[in-house]
């Protein structure tokens, strides 16, 4: 079985797939760490703090590592990919606790301001959804790695059923992060 964990950055793909991978006995692909290690990338915008990446060589080169079944591969990017994986778990967290999580990483303030959006909108889940057949969500906010990671074990075996996370509401509560005279929807000064 080839499974899928993606979602935006903080939720916590990479230490859920890791922890997944143990449980498993399944070896982790990182999606990132292909895009580094053979360049797959056409250079690093500057502006956008991200590297142009080769979708269709990506692609490609991961269709070619998952032919031998069950691994886990593990990216944002697997939601804009097509790959030949049989069930995709999208990682979704509350917008506070990304927010707080992206922080501490150091992301500046656009590259937030991006993911949060992505995550507000469902940009994921709506990808995966469009691509894959069986797509479940996971939201990791404030629960342990391994409670996470049963979760995930259950859907894939079908004990649980699953849900959508929907935090649109935040949507109506003004976003702003830039404004000096208010406060974002964190609640967060915007100073």
């Amino acid at each position: 079985m080839n499974i899928l964990i993606t979602g935006v950055p903080g939720t916590g793909k990479t230490t859920v797939s890791i922890r997944l991978s143990k449980r498993l006995g399944y070896p982790v692909i990182h999606i990132n760490d292909i895009v580094n290690e053979y360049h797959l990338f056409t250079r690093y915008d500057q502006k956008t703090q991200s590297k142009i990446v080769k979708m269709k060589e990506l692609e490609d080169y991961l269709t070619n590592l998952l032919s031998d079944g069950n691994h886990i591969v593990e990216g944002h990017l697997g939601c804009d990919l097509d790959l030949p994986v049989d069930v995709v778990i999208v990682l979704r967290t509350h917008p506070r606790i990304l927010y707080s999580r992206l922080k501490r990483r150091g992301y500046p303030t656009h590259k937030i301001e991006e993911n949060i959006w992505a995550e507000l909108l469902d940009y994921c889940v709506i990808n995966s959804e469009e691509r894959y057949d069986v797509v479940y969500e996971v939201n990791t906010t404030n629960k342990s790695v391994d409670h996470v990671v049963g979760e995930i074990i259950d859907l894939i075996n079908r004990k649980r059923k699953p849900k959508h996370y929907d935090w649109s509401k935040y949507l109506e509560s003004g976003i702003n992060w830039r404004s000096p005279k208010r406060k974002d929807f964190f609640g967060h000064s915007t100073k």
